[in-house]
């Protein structure tokens, strides 16, 4: 439906914490709320929604072409913050899949930070050699497009939803069940 499809296309969640947005352009493209409540009020794959989550989308999404942030990557099972130990792209580079990103210090060893796709490097959210980056910070923004990367020129973690707070899940519906009639 247009509705599930408007939810995957605004939020797509994947591995190593990377966040896929893209703005709803057009008079014909309805608000991110407007199409997460009617997936919801269907049960569809925004059920999980809130109007809270949907406000935070829509504030954060809409004025940006679209893009990727990718957050610090739990490198290990206990990892819960790394330093950047140095970035292997500056911002305008094209990276494709696998390239090394960053190079991330964890307390046991030093890995590379690769990126899951192709496209242009366009905000570097976090300074090179920044100590005690938590899990799940924004630290880069991804582009497809080489002539979006201006756009990004004065984004912020802050503009990546870093700092709001995560709104709670909406409660599961209740179920009430009613005996079955019995069969004469």
């Amino acid at each position: 439906s247009r509705a599930r499809l408007m939810a995957t296309m605004l939020l797509r969640r994947g591995v190593g914490g990377v966040v896929r947005a893209s703005s709803a352009r057009g008079p014909a493209a309805a608000p991110a709320w407007a199409a997460a409540r009617s997936a919801a009020a269907r049960g569809g794959v925004a059920s999980m929604w809130s109007p809270a989550t949907s406000l935070v989308l829509s504030r954060t999404f809409a004025s940006w072409p679209e893009h990727e942030v990718l957050n610090m990557p739990a490198l290990s099972p206990t990892m819960e913050t790394g330093n950047i130990a140095s970035f292997e792209k500056k911002v305008g580079d094209a990276v494709a899949a696998g390239d090394a990103l960053a190079e991330i210090e964890t307390d046991k060893a030093t890995v590379a930070f690769e990126s899951t796709e192709d496209g242009y490097v366009a905000a570097i959210l976090v300074d090179e050699g920044a100590q005690d980056v938590p899990v799940g910070q924004p630290v880069l923004v991804i582009v497809e497009e080489e002539g979006d990367v201006a756009a990004f020129a004065n984004y912020t973690a802050a503009d990546a939803g870093a700092g709001t707070a995560t709104p709670k899940p909406a409660a599961a519906p209740k179920v009430e069940e009613t005996p079955a009639p019995a069969a004469a």
